[in-house]
């Protein structure tokens, strides 16, 4: 017996452990090796393809130039099953009787102590002969193994090894012993070379919107085959994960009529840089960007290509990312923890899971953009980017070109190659549009059109390009007066109301007031570290939760930022919060004319005022229909017919 690469006195320690087991476990006169289950079968060749496809190259050069008859090699997993045969038909039948079959196994507890149970428990070369292995069915066979090894350790001074199976040369057992070890070993090291590789290229060119596949032409058949490809191919080309060595390429990349220039390309081994390019990947088509890389060994007796994938839909992501297209904000950043504030978060993560269109209701301040970016970021989208844009901030003749681009020479000005629009850079995202109901009505017919058909032209084009993107709208306006006035198309209204989601005003969300003030001044207090962080006085938390809050949160903020930056006191009183109000115009002192200040009978334990005409302005926009107008206010029946009794509004 000899064995390389594996200290003696470590070896001998193993075999003795081995064959002790062995003789408690294993009779060494078995008749046969344990042989693998039939149903099994697939799953054990699955698991070893990549090990199988790499030495059955090398091992089937090797064994043509062989004049042995009775010289054979035999493959083996990692888990010791013997998974492919060589050798001639009298050496096959020689191995036969001795149990030495596809899908035997090897390890100690099926055929005891022998070279290639020892090479794969010692990670090392191993040869035995005859009487040296514990079965007597191997005492007339010499072995030589040698298993693949792979290094994985992240420094050089770490040992971390991983066992992909291994190879073995058999042979009855003669008077002279071939050296045949070095041959395993060379066999070896050429297969975990390729091994080594195929992780390599699994790393090798792994950005975002870029993926590497290599097919190969095995010159003895001329079937293309897929090689080496990185890890984000299946993101790239859009398919499920699987092993994909050695695969027939049409089973990714669908076969002809199909994929007609891609076939071309493969088959004429032909170098393109930068094409754009339709592939029909498992019947779905998607468009990409191609360069490819061909190469050639005739000796060693392969060729192939190197194709490089660049998605258009992902470098759109990819691109709509870098210039700041992400939502950032979750629920968690929501501050609120009153009834009607935590069932409006609820309904919104409900709302989530859904791709349908959506319109978000509130007045101004409320939070809407707040909300429609924890919705993306809760939704299947959230990888994909987020995009907003005001309606009501774009000049009405540039708002096209904003949501839709324009291509080259559209217009005196445009930028050279054209520009994505909005629309554009949120593909596979959520697209945001804010003050829709300010959206010009000449654009209203279009915006509908691409909801409709998922595509949408530039500004200056005739191509349709795709486009799949979540559309989320939201308003402060009265949508039924401006629908009624002709401003806004009804059919646009109830397709962008597919779902709803209507944000209550501060004034209905009761001791969220207060939280939502405490946590705007731990803000500030944290951006401003010098300062000692102020708290709210009993007499101000009962005016701030008073007041009406036209403005709603974006108000309540504007107001503690102002007051923490004018006044050192530690503690802000209510007179603080009064004199800021009185200075900035908003109220009369002490507090607004014409208010009533009541109890709030929705359960939340506060002071409210109102004044008449918010009152009036209520009723109006809800058509005098009372129970409507007591939602919008977020109070009872009974507490609005108290208000329009003391306004004499009934």
């Amino acid at each position: 017996m000899r064995i390389l690469s594996a200290s003696a006195e470590k070896t001998a320690d193993v075999i003795e452990t081995m064959t002790q087991h062995c003789r408690q476990i294993l009779d060494p006169e078995v008749s046969s090796f344990r042989i693998c289950p039939e149903e099994e079968i697939p799953s054990v060749k699955k698991k070893s393809v990549t090990t199988y496809a790499y030495s059955n190259r090398v091992i089937r050069d090797s064994m043509a130039s062989v004049h042995n008859p009775m010289l054979g090699a035999a493959v083996f997993d990692q888990n010791g099953w013997l998974i492919r045969l060589y050798g001639r038909a009298e050496f096959r039948e020689w191995a036969a009787r001795r149990g030495i079959v596809p899908f035997s196994n090897w390890l100690e507890d099926s055929a005891g102590v022998n070279a290639v149970s020892v090479g794969m428990a010692c990670k090392a070369s191993v040869e035995m002969f005859g009487g040296e292995n514990y079965c007597s069915l191997l005492r007339d066979t010499a072995i030589y193994f040698t298993p693949y090894i792979l290094d994985l350790g992240q420094t050089f001074d770490r040992e971390d090894y991983r066992t992909l199976g291994g190879v073995a040369i058999i042979t009855p057992l003669g008077d002279g012993p071939e050296d045949y070890l070095f041959t395993t070993e060379a066999i070896a090291k050429e297969v975990a070379l390729h091994l080594h590789m195929v992780q390599c290229f699994e790393e090798f060119f792994n950005t975002e919107t870029e993926g590497h596949i290599s097919i190969d032409f095995d010159l003895a058949t001329s079937v293309p085959h897929l090689l080496y490809h990185s890890n984000n191919i299946y993101k790239i080309l859009g398919i499920g994960e699987r092993n994909l060595h050695f695969e027939p390429v049409g089973t990714v990349f669908d076969p002809l009529p199909k994929n007609r220039e891609f076939w071309r390309i493969v088959n004429e081994g032909m170098a393109v840089q930068n094409r754009r390019i339709t592939l029909c990947i498992q019947g779905v088509e998607r468009e990409f960007t191609i360069r490819t890389l061909p190469y050639q060994q005739r000796f060693i007796g392969f060729k192939g290509v190197h194709i490089f994938l660049q998605s258009q839909k992902l470098k759109t992501s990819s691109v709509s990312k870098d210039v700041g297209n992400i939502a950032q904000l979750t629920f968690e950043d929501i501050v609120g923890e009153s009834p009607v504030m935590v069932q409006t978060i609820r309904q919104a993560k409900t709302l989530s899971a859904s791709d349908h269109t959506m319109l978000i209701l509130g007045e101004s301040g409320v939070g809407k953009d707040l909300f429609a970016r924890a919705i993306h970021s809760f939704s299947r989208r959230s990888q994909g980017p987020f995009v907003t844009l005001n309606c009501a901030a774009i000049p009405r003749e540039l708002i096209a070109s904003e949501l839709f681009g324009y291509s080259d020479g559209a217009f005196t000005g445009a930028k050279r190659g054209g520009n994505m629009g909005k629309f554009e850079l949120a593909d596979s995202g959520t697209i945001f549009l804010d003050e829709i109901g300010d959206m010009p009505l000449e654009l209203q017919a279009t915006l509908l059109d691409v909801i409709e058909s998922k595509s949408f032209m530039r500004v200056g084009s005739n191509v349709r390009r795709k486009v799949d993107v979540r559309v989320i709208a939201a308003t402060n306006a009265d949508m039924a007066e401006r629908i009624y006035k002709r401003q806004f198309r009804e059919d646009l209204f109830y397709r962008l109301s597919a779902t709803q989601l209507s944000i209550p005003p501060l004034r209905a969300r009761g001791t969220d007031i207060v939280l939502l003030a405490e946590y705007f001044i731990s803000s500030l207090y944290n951006d401003e570290a010098f300062k000692p962080q102020p708290i709210l006085s009993a007499e101000a938390k009962r005016l701030l939760m008073s007041l009406p809050w036209r403005g709603n949160v974006r108000e309540l903020r504007n107001v503690i930022t102002n007051v923490v930056s004018l006044y050192d006191d530690h503690i802000i009183s209510a007179e603080h919060i009064q004199r800021h109000l009185v200075g900035s115009k908003l109220y009369t002192e002490p507090y607004p004319a014409e208010t009533l200040s009541y109890a709030a009978s929705n359960g939340y334990g506060r002071n409210r005022t109102i004044t008449k005409e918010e009152l009036e302005d209520c009723l109006r926009k809800n058509q005098y229909q009372k129970a409507a107008a007591a939602r919008s206010l977020g109070i009872s029946r009974k507490t609005l017919y108290r208000w329009l009794k003391q306004f004499d509004l009934a």
